[in-house]
C-alpha cells in the first residue's frame, strides 16, 4: 500500500476494510517510473492514433491548444527512445508483478493531493516539500498501473478536513478484475462517501 499523502481521507479504509475481516499488511514498497518514461510511451502512441484516424489533420480546431502540442511532440520523439522507454516498461511491470505476488491487492489514494482548481493545472505545486507540475502528480498513482496494464478501481474515498473529495483505488494481478471490482463495490457498500455531496 502506498499512503503517505495530504489526500489521505478523514476515514480510514485501512480501519474499514479490518472490520470486515480482510487482513490488511504493512506497506509494501514499489519501484516508481519516471514521468519522462511514460511520456515517451504515451506521447507516440496517442499521435500515432489521431493521426491515423486523420483527426489532426481534418479538425485541429477542435483540440485545445495544450493537446494539439502533445500529440504534435508525440510525432517527434524517436524510434530508439520509445524503444528504450518500452524497455524499462517491461522491468517496471516485472516488478510490480512481483510485489503482486505477496499481496492480494493495491489499496492506494487516487491522486496524491486534493482536488486542484483547473486554472492551475499548468503550474506548480507543492506536495510534502517538494514542487512538481500540477498535471504530473494528478497522473502519479495511475500512470504506474496504466503503464503495466494492471486492473483498477477508483471510487470515493472521503473527504479531506477542508471537505474536498478523495478518491482511492485498488489494483489488482493481470486478469482479476472481478476481484477488483468486488473490492471497490463492498467498500462502498461499507460507507457512504458516494452518497455525499460537496458543500
Amino acid at each position: 500500500m502506498l499512503w503517505r499523502s495530504p489526500a489521505e481521507p478523514v476515514a480510514g479504509p485501512r480501519v474499514v476494510l479490518k472490520e470486515e475481516g480482510a487482513e490488511v499488511v504493512k506497506d509494501v514498497e514499489l519501484p516508481y517510473p519516471s514521468f519522462e518514461m511514460y511520456r515517451t510511451i504515451q506521447r507516440p502512441e496517442a499521435a500515432f492514433s489521431h493521426m491515423q484516424e486523420g483527426w489532426l489533420s481534418k479538425k485541429a480546431d477542435l483540440y485545445t491548444r495544450r493537446t494539439r502540442e502533445h500529440l504534435l511532440a508525440g510525432q517527434k520523439i524517436p524510434a530508439v527512445d520509445y524503444l528504450r522507454a518500452q524497455y524499462e516498461r517491461r522491468l517496471f511491470s516485472s516488478a510490480v508483478r512481483s510485489v503482486l505476488q505477496r499481496v492480494d491487492v493495491l489499496f492506494l489514494p487516487t491522486i496524491p493531493v486534493p482536488a486542484i482548481p483547473v486554472a492551475q493545472m499548468d503550474q506548480e505545486i507543492r506536495i510534502e516539500g517538494v514542487e512538481v507540475n500540477a498535471t504530473v502528480s494528478l497522473l502519479s498513482l495511475t500512470m504506474p498501473f496504466n503503464l503495466v496494464g494492471l486492473p483498477a478501481c477508483s471510487f470515493p474515498g472521503g473527504f479531506t478536513s477542508n471537505n474536498l473529495p478523495v478518491g482511492l483505488q485498488v489494483v489488482g494481478k493481470a486478469f482479476e478484475e472481478a476481484t477488483v471490482l468486488r473490492i471497490a463495490h463492498a467498500y462502498q457498500q461499507l460507507t457512504d462517501w458516494h452518497r455525499r455531496e460537496i458543500s
